[in-house]
Formats: C-alpha cells, sequence, structure tokens
C-alpha cells in the first residue's frame, strides 16, 4: 500500500514542517500561509522522499516535480534547455529510470535552480 504523507510550507517562517497532520494545522493558526506538497510514493538514487514542489535533477536534466490535474498522475517538467518538456513518473518506472533522480532542492528554497 502506498504511503500518504504531506508537508508543509510556511511562507511567513520559511521553512518545511514535516510529520504529523496536526503539527502543520497548528500554522495555519498564525494566519500565515501555508502551501500542502504530496509525499509521491518514490525516493531517489540517495533515498530522500520525494514531494510535489522538489526539484530534481536527472539523465534529462533539470526540473520540477509537479502534480497534472488532468491526467492524475506525478510529472517532472523540466527547465532550461529542456524547458517544455515533461516525463510522467509511469515512464520512469517502465524505463528502469528511477535511480537517475535526485533532489536537488525546492521551488521555494532553490528557485534559482530552475531559471
Amino acid at each position: 500500500m502506498r504511503e500518504i504523507k504531506f508537508r508543509a510550507w510556511h511562507s511567513g517562517a520559511q521553512e518545511y514542517c514535516e510529520g504529523s497532520v496536526s503539527n502543520m494545522f497548528s500554522w495555519v493558526d498564525d494566519g500565515q500561509p501555508i502551501t500542502l506538497e504530496q509525499f509521491i510514493g518514490r525516493k531517489d538514487n540517495n533515498y530522500n522522499d520525494l514531494y510535489e514542489g522538489d526539484i530534481i535533477s536527472d539523465h534529462v536534466g533539470i526540473g520540477v516535480i509537479k502534480w497534472s490535474e488532468r491526467n492524475n498522475s506525478f510529472k517532472v517538467s523540466y527547465a532550461g534547455k529542456n524547458k517544455g518538456q515533461g516525463k510522467w513518473f509511469a515512464d520512469f518506472n517502465l524505463r528502469g529510470e528511477l535511480e537517475s533522480i535526485q533532489r536537488i532542492g525546492n521551488i521555494h528554497q532553490n528557485p534559482e535552480l530552475i531559471k
């Protein structure tokens, strides 16, 4: 069974809260906006959990993990010279390419990585 986890980015504190949902909701009480990001059910090549909003490097390039409402799936949207390209996580599985994924940051703390 897939593990369902979230993390929350707190705009005011400029940090993540991971762990229990009650911890995340205690942040809502301070009036600052939070962004919930879901665990995608995969780890990178260093065994780090991957969440939507993470910036990864792989054999294609550098990209951001995003959720697609249209396809009900997580994908990587690439930046830089590969901007406009995307790759579904199902394709990483089918082609045995999961070991090429390394988390290098996230969109809140490292936006310069996807310029």
